[in-house]
This record gives structure tokens, sequence and C-alpha cells, in this order.
């Protein structure tokens, strides 16, 4: 680890700058982690802030996790390093609201419910209602009340169609006791505007403001850290307005652009050495991202070695890219680069069947990043449900799953009329099943099976409710479910799918030993926010070539970079031809050749299949954008 001394003078500048409104624009490899970091230090060790007063935000849980193992090796003090608040927007949005949950309503055992979950409530809504799929899309529907919740937007102040099912929507998570992802940030605002003494506290309590990936925020990140930095404006952001690609999802350049605008006494600090890349990847990727006019100007060098030029590959079709690509990369395996040193980027997730049938071929070990989300598949998400439901009985949406399993013998039109039921007495589903007897249409048969299945679930409350590891709790849970039995008879090819449950359990048992936390409902609160690198992690240490979308490798470094289908249409997509879409889609090319090390490879086909028509394809402009000088072309693999 660096100590101060060996920090350059911008980052040294921007350790010590502690006042007032500050903001970083720090370039690709620049060291940005690093100055953070030791401007944390340099506010405890030498200014005496205590660690409590320090808040510090990042974009994803593995960025905050880095960040805290880093600054135990630097202050070499957990204890500190656990007083500082490090975390997302999100997991910090929880964790004030669940210490206030009392005074937005909820109780404290609420869930937090995933885009499945909450969608599964918009289309209760659409079939309640008998809405027109076609007028009310719940895919469109869905996606825009979230929209909305990123812009603080209420029900009332959206067209009547969407108002009417947006308002519909929140009174069921409210019933049902459930946040989804996006209140996590809008609750806490509005918690803050309703009560004054509570953001009092918490504007008291955050004396410096630390954010990472600035230019990522969307509206209601903004307003929250606005809200918090006031009254002395002690915000130091970091960012890089290059590297904004996700306004799909709310990110609102912008915020980075205009924060001299919204804090008039701004020190702007410039992080233009990168230490990552050779010279010429360096050049290269400066010369392309300048024809982007939303940006503001910085001058990126290195004093690393200039390197070999960018590769450039002319394939004739997807499959001889895919065989160039595997050829090449044995090359450099066996010129001692390890597999894990290699990345493969791309725009659409598509795009990976022909490179996995090369590697394959070629004997590559291979990771696709993200291709299937573990948290996703169906026998991770009904154990979930199991949870969910023992913690908080009012979550309809995981016990009406539950109770759909073939195992539990009820049956879908059991479940319709339980439904049907519930929501003309206003009861909870698990209410429902107390007067299941009086539901017509449900005999004998279908009411001993709900009956065995309410005996069930007071088996499964003792164990929740048990003084016992967490670990001990989910194994005594599946046991009891009988699950194991379950995908066995019920699934023609289970053992997949089993040892997805047993991988679940080694997961349940790495927390369970590093948290000591017997507490269910803390688990799914956690797992909501970091679930996805809960299994991640374990698989990044392989030594794999690692396959993934452009999107996905923002933040990450590689010795090796191959970019492929750099075609018009595919890259930029065709979605993005706009001006605004079109220098997003640059900021990512962007993002791709800046992950590169050392070798830098761009491919591109001359033919492609559409829909078993096979066209001609047109280089990506991008391509032309790169100088001839910083270009070599490769005729043979």
């Amino acid at each position: 680890m660096k100590n101060i001394k060996k920090l350059n003078n911008q980052q040294k500048k921007a350790v010590k700058t502690t006042e007032g409104p500050i903001l970083v624009l720090a370039g690709p490899g620049s060291g940005k982690s690093l100055t953070l970091i030791h401007r944390i230090k340099h506010l405890i060790k030498n200014k005496n802030i205590s660690p409590s007063n320090i808040l510090t935000l990042t974009f994803s849980n593995k960025a905050a996790s880095d960040m805290k193992d880093k600054l135990t090796e630097l202050l070499g003090n957990k204890e500190i390093i656990d007083t500082i608040w490090v975390g997302t927007f999100h997991a910090t949005g929880l964790r004030i609201l669940i210490n206030h949950l009392q005074k937005i309503g909820y109780n404290s055992n609420f869930i937090i419910y995933d885009n499945e979950e909450a969608k599964e409530v918009v289309n209760e809504i659409i079939e309640v209602n008998k809405l027109d799929n076609e007028i009310f899309n719940p895919d469109i529907i869905f996606n825009t009340i979230q929209e909305a919740k990123r812009k603080l937007i209420n029900p009332g102040d959206t067209n009547t169609k969407l108002a009417f099912v947006y308002r519909r929507y929140e009174r069921r998570l409210k019933n049902n006791n459930a946040l989804d992802f996006n209140d996590l940030i809008k609750k806490t605002i509005e918690l803050f505007y309703s009560n004054e003494d509570i953001l009092n506290y918490y504007q008291k309590k955050f004396k410096y403001i630390l954010i990472d990936e600035y230019q990522d925020t969307n509206h209601s990140q903004y307003l929250l850290t606005h809200l918090l930095a006031k009254p002395h404006n002690n915000l130091f952001v970091v960012g890089d307005d290059s590297q904004t690609l996700y306004s799909w999802r709310g990110a609102d350049i912008t915020n980075i652009l205009n924060f001299e605008n919204d804090y008039p006494d701004t020190k702007i600090i410039k992080l233009e050495q990168n230490y990552r890349s050779t010279q010429n990847i360096v050049k290269a990727s400066q010369i392309v991202i300048k024809n982007n006019s939303q940006r503001k100007k910085k001058e990126i060098y290195t004093k690393n070695k200039k390197g070999p030029p960018l590769s450039l590959y002319k394939a004739y079709n997807p499959q001889s890219e895919a065989r160039f690509v595997a050829r090449k990369i044995k090359k450099l395996n066996i010129k001692g680069y390890d597999y894990e040193d290699i990345a493969i980027l791309y725009r659409s997730n598509y795009q990976v069947n022909p490179l996995e049938n090369s590697f394959l071929k070629n004997n590559i070990p291979y990771h696709i990043v993200n291709k299937t989300a573990f948290w996703e598949k169906k026998e991770i998400k009904d154990l979930l449900a199991y949870l969910k439901v023992l913690v908080n009985p009012q979550d309809s949406i995981s016990l009406k799953r539950i109770l759909t399993l073939k195992n539990n013998e009820i049956g879908q039109e059991t479940v319709d009329r339980l439904i049907e039921y519930k929501n003309y007495n206003q009861l909870t589903l698990l209410e429902t099943l107390t007067e299941a007897k009086e539901i017509k249409g449900i005999g004998s048969r279908r009411y001993n099976n709900l009956s065995n299945f309410k005996e069930l679930f007071q088996q499964l409350y003792f164990i929740k409710d048990k003084n016992i590891l967490l670990i001990k709790k989910v194994k005594s849970i599946i046991e009891l479910i009988n699950y194991r039995k379950y995908l066995n008879e019920y699934f023609d090819k289970p053992t997949k799918r089993i040892n997805n449950l047993v991988k679940f359990i080694e997961i349940v048992g790495d927390y369970s030993q590093n948290k000591s936390i017997n507490n269910i409902h803390q688990f799914l609160c956690d797992l909501s926010l970091v679930g996805s690198q809960a299994l991640n992690n374990s698989e990044e240490n392989n030594n794999k070539v690692k396959l993934m979308t452009a999107h996905r490798a923002k933040g990450l470094e590689f010795k090796v970079v191959f970019i492929i289908g750099l075609e018009e249409d595919i890259f930029p997509h065709y979605r993005n031809k706009g001006e605004d879409s079109i220098e997003e889609e640059r900021r990512l090319f962007y993002v791709a050749l800046t992950r590169a090390e050392k070798r830098l490879f761009l491919t591109h086909c001359e033919r492609k299949k559409f829909k078993d028509k096979e066209i001609t394809m047109t280089p990506s402009r991008f391509l032309k954008e790169i100088p001839i000088q910083y270009l070599k072309n490769i005729k043979i693999a």
C-alpha cells in the first residue's frame, strides 16, 4: 500500500483539500480509490475527525468491501473502520430507514422485493382490475414506475393510466410490508422531508461526505447527498464524465457536468496521470473520447511504456472471429499470460455463443460474468420465498410462490380462489388460509392440503425463532420442507438444481461465519443488496478467461482485452444513434478500451446472419476514430 509520500501532487491536493465542495475529475487508472482512502485517513489522523462523522458512498458492494479492506490495511484498526459508514446509496438508505421504520409506517420485519417480485405485484393489479395487457403492458408499466421513483415522481404527478396502477402498486407494497429496491432511496428522502429533526441528526452526523463514481448518480441519489451535505457542503465527489454509462437506469451526466453550478465554491482537482495502460492505449482512447461534446476537459497521459499498437482483425463472420480470439488466447498463454489476465468484451450478451463454442473446442477455461444470476434460479427463489414468509407473514407474493409448488399439492386454481377471497376481504394471504373452509370451491381434499401447509409453517416458525446459528436454521428448514426430495421428484435433471441448493447452503454458511448473525431477516436484507456478489467472488479467483459485456467491465482491468463485434448497429447499438445516445455509446467504447493494461485487440466481421439472412456489415464508426498510427492490422491469427 502506498503512503502519502508516494502519491502524485494532484492526488495529495485531493487528499489535503478537506473543506467545502470538491470535484475530482479522475481519468481511468488514475488512482482515485487510493486517493479516496488516503483522504479518509487524513481526515481521521490529521484533522481529528471522528470516523463516525464520515460517510463514503460507492456504486457497488464490491467497491465498498474493497475500500473497507484497504482502509483496514492503511489504518490498521478494524474497529475504526466499522464506525465509518461505507456502502452503496441503497445500503445507506436501508441503514437509515431501519432506524426509523415507524415514521414511514412499516413494521420491523419488512422485506425488500427484487424486480421479479415487484413486477408480480404489477401483474396482480392488472389481472385483478381486468386491464387490457396491450394498453397496460406489465413490463412497460413496471419500468415506468421504477423510473418515476428514481426521479422522485409520485403517482399523482403521472398520467392517468400510470397513476391508476402506480397508486395500487404502492398500496400493495405497504400491505405486504415490503419495499422495492428504489424505495430504499426514495423513502429515505421522504423520511427527511417529513421529519426535519431526523434530517438534522444525519446532517450533523455526516460532517464529511465522499462519493465515488459520481458521474453515475441519478436524481434521487443526487438529492439525497444534496440534503445530507447541508449546511457545510463538505462534499467530496470523484468521477469521470467520460465514463457515464447508465442513462437507461437513471444516471444523469449533468450532475457531474454542472457540479460547480450547484456548489459555487467548488474546487476542481484533476487526476490525469494513468498508471494502468500503455501510451498507445491511452493516446488512442483519448482521441476517441474527444469526439464527445458532453465532457469536461482533461488531458490523460501516462509515463508507462509505449507498448504495441492496438491490433485490428477483420473476420468473415462471428464464427471466424471466435476462432481468431481462441487461437490468439492460446498463443498469449504460451507466452506467459494466465487465462485470468484476459477479458473478452462485447456489446450484447447474445454475442457470447460463438465464443463459447470456440473455447470449448480449444479447451480454453472461461467464465461468463453474470450469464445467469444465481439468485434468479427457480430453486433459489423458492428457498428465499420460504424465508421471506417466515420473517414477514404479510408477504403475499412469496407465499403465493410457495403455495403453487407441486409438492404442496394445492394447485393454481386453489391459490386463485384464495387470492380472490383475500382481495375481497382485505386480508393477508396467510390470514386467508385460516378461513379457507369458508371459501367457495375449496373442498375437503383441498382444505386438508391447506391445513397440512399451515401445520408445516407452524413447525418452520419454531425453527426460525430458535436461538441457533443461521446456517443451522436454514439447513433445518430445507430438511423440513423436503426440498431435495421435491427437486428429485418433479424435475427430469435435478442434479444442477441440487448443486445450486448445496451452493446456497455454502453461501449461508460463509455469511453466518463472517457476520456471526442468526437472524434470517438481517440475512435477507443484506442479500437484497449484495446477492450477486456473494456468489461471483468465489469465481473471480479461478484461472479463467472472463467474458462480459462492456458495461460489466467498468471498474475492472486486465492485462489483455479483446473487444469483439465492432460493427455499426452492434457497437454502437442500432437503438442508440441519437446525438446524446451516440455519445454514451462512445463513452462505453472508451471504457472498454481503457480496461486494457498491455495488449488490446479489436475485431469486426464482414458478414452476419439476421433472421436467417446474411448481410454485409459496416465497421464501427469508433474504429475510424482511432488514428492509423495506433493500429496494426492482423491478417491471420
